[in-house]
């Protein structure tokens, strides 16, 4: 029998992928917990934390039992596979994964029902979320197809962002195992709607809101900067239709204005011990991801890679720059006094 079989007659199963951040998570437990009803309950994955969740969170008490399951992971088998386990133990149509460390609305169940209402046949229901990459909206936008849906995201950013948005995990599980062959995209969820036949299914970017606010500066250090631009680049190589092909790569290219070459040349020289790896990772990287952004884009992406390649000549051209400054300074000095 299924771990959640007990939880047959709920609706919407709330999972936290969680991993060492028991204070994160015992804060958001303490908001979510009250919105649980017979039909909502909520599953915890800790993916093997140093401190054990099920032993040390305290869980609130509610009128329903039962409403809470903890499962621990025999060893650390990595974040983007803990939530592709999501879809794996979740039995219930609908399904939000919620970040540890994010900050769920006090009513952010009724907000999702809500949502699911409008849209009870949507595969994906992206939510409003108050941040540079996510655009907002006064109205639900219905997209027709799953290309679609990638043409009216502002950036791939926005549908990554797993705790804004829920999504149909009936319609789902046929293709969960795209979410753990793909998980180093850093998107398992996208990465079974690409690997899925769900070309001509139903996307919405409801109105509705389920955090308060953005999650806190932590998040930021789960994911180098390396690790998610060429984790991105892998959701080209999932087999899909051609169309969903197209409209993912114009999102990418989107995405890359929200990135700079300077910054990913930055953190290979600080961290890569190899300067002949630093060179294949920022190759990868611009064939993976800048190559799809604009012109300016990929101009500076070919500066940096010169930085990267020749650092004789660069070495050179900086040493005739200073040379040139200091000439001008000179001239525009002797100009100056000239004038006096």
């Amino acid at each position: 029998m299924s771990i959640l079989n007990r939880f047959a007659d709920v609706e919407l199963t709330i999972v936290i992928p969680t991993y060492n951040r028991l204070e994160k998570l015992q804060q958001t437990v303490n908001i979510i917990a009250p919105q649980l009803k017979k039909d909502v309950s909520l599953l915890i994955i800790d993916n093997a934390s140093p401190v054990s969740v099920e032993s040390n969170l305290i869980i609130p008490k509610l009128p329903f039992d039962g409403r809470i399951k903890i499962i621990r992971n025999q060893t650390n088998i990595g974040g983007n596979a803990n939530i592709a386990r999501a879809i794996e133990l979740c039995e219930t149509r609908w399904l939000w994964i919620l970040g540890d460390d994010d900050c769920p609305a006090l009513d952010a169940v009724s907000e999702i029902k809500r949502a699911i209402r409008s849209h009870p046949e949507a595969i994906f229901i992206k939510s409003n979320f108050r941040n540079k990459d996510h655009r907002w909206r006064d109205g639900d936008v219905v997209c027709g197809t799953r290309s679609d849906f990638f043409r009216e995201a502002s950036t791939l950013g926005e549908i990554m962002f797993i705790s804004s948005s829920v999504v149909n995990a009936a319609k789902l599980r046929a293709d969960a195992a795209k979410s753990f062959h793909y998980a180093m995209s850093c998107a398992p969820i996208l990465s079974a709607i690409l690997g899925g036949d769900l070309e001509r299914k139903e996307y919405a970017f409801s109105s509705c809101q389920f955090l308060l606010e953005p999650a806190s500066p932590e998040r930021e250090e789960t994911y180098s900067t390396l690790t998610l631009l060429l984790g991105v680049g892998l959701l080209r190589d999932i087999p899909t239709s051609r169309e969903t092909a197209i409209a993912l790569s114009g999102c990418i290219g989107r995405t890359a204005k929200c990135w700079r070459p300077r910054q990913v040349m930055k953190e290979l020289l600080f961290n890569q011990s190899s300067f002949s790896r630093s060179r294949y990772l920022y190759l990868e990287i611009w064939r993976r991801f800048f190559r799809l952004g604009s012109l300016s884009l990929n101009i500076e992406a070919i500066v940096c890679a010169v930085l990267l390649f020749f650092p004789r000549v660069t070495r050179q051209f900086v040493s005739w720059l200073k040379q040139v400054r200091v000439l001008k300074f000179r001239y525009i000095g002797n100009v100056e006094g000239s004038r006096l």
